[in-house]
């Protein structure tokens, strides 16, 4: 299951561990990586796809692992 979520390009860009001046950047160069539009007053929105793991479409499994010397 997929959800859209739209938000703004200072929410989005911290979401993805990025500076807003990067993604102001992306946005004005046409290579902002997800599909965003500018409001009238200057806003920049984003819509966001958030992959949601659903039951339906089977399970997930993480597996992790840490090491040390200690």
């Amino acid at each position: 299951m997929i959800s859209v979520t739209i938000m703004r390009l200072v929410d989005w860009a911290k979401k993805e561990g990025i500076s807003y001046r990067t993604a102001w950047r992306w946005f004005h160069a046409g290579k902002l990586p997800a599909p965003a539009i500018q409001t009238e007053t200057g806003m920049i929105l984003v819509k966001d796809k958030d992959v949601v793991p659903s039951t339906e479409e089977g399970k997930v499994t993480i597996y992790s692992r840490v090491s040390s010397h200690d």
